[in-house]
């Protein structure tokens, strides 16, 4: 561990910030998962007893997740020392330049510390910028394997002419007992006059 966290030490203004993709996502990043992390860390070194800040939303872009704008407004008023969080992908994703500078930009002009279980990020030292760009990098390579991994399941999956997610195609719905597309006549029916009225 960075021997700066002592640097936010016993009384220090910590919020945390915690966020999921979607209200369902339930994994090792799960907001309860966040959340514990926070409290335990806010014990552990004994912070002042701020709100941890949560929200279900995606990391693409800021302006309409309304608790990361509370955290970066506590940060411009000067009100926190440091901004908590698990991983740095839930403040955005990586990939999200313009979003990440904002948020890199308040942190650098408050004079605030990001946080997290293993680190302290001054962002106004290089060697903690360094590491916090590659850190981005690492979660980025492992985002976007992700999503590959997860197309190719999609795709298997259509192969074997199985709901891939999302609604099912046009003419067609989803056996529930074997998750695979079943034609529909009704459903064709409505299809065709839906591409009758739109075409002749």
């Amino acid at each position: 561990m960075n021997s700066k966290i002592w640097d936010i030490n016993s009384h220090a203004r910590v919020v945390g910030y915690g966020r999921v993709s979607t209200e369902q996502q339930e994994d090792n990043n799960s907001l309860t998962v966040q959340k514990e992390a926070y409290e335990k860390d806010k014990k552990r070194y004994g912070w002042v007893d701020l709100p941890f800040m949560q929200e279900s939303g995606s990391g693409t872009s800021i302006s309409e997740r309304e608790g990361i704008k509370e955290v970066l407004r506590l940060v411009r008023e000067g009100e926190v020392d440091g901004v908590w969080v698990l991983h740095q992908d839930r403040l955005c994703r990586p990939e999200n330049l313009r979003d990440l500078a904002e948020i890199y930009d308040t942190l650098v002009d408050s004079d605030t510390a990001l946080v997290t279980p293993t680190n302290v990020y001054n962002l106004k030292e290089d060697n903690d910028v360094l590491t916090f760009d590659f850190q981005g990098m690492v979660a980025k390579f492992g985002r976007r394997n992700l999503l590959r991994n997860m197309n190719r399941g999609k795709i298997a999956t259509a192969k074997e002419g199985r709901n891939a997610g999302g609604a099912a195609p046009e003419g067609y719905i989803v056996d529930p007992k074997t998750d695979k597309y079943v034609f529909d006549p009704d459903r064709a029916e409505y299809a065709r006059q839906s591409w009758d009225l739109v075409y002749n």
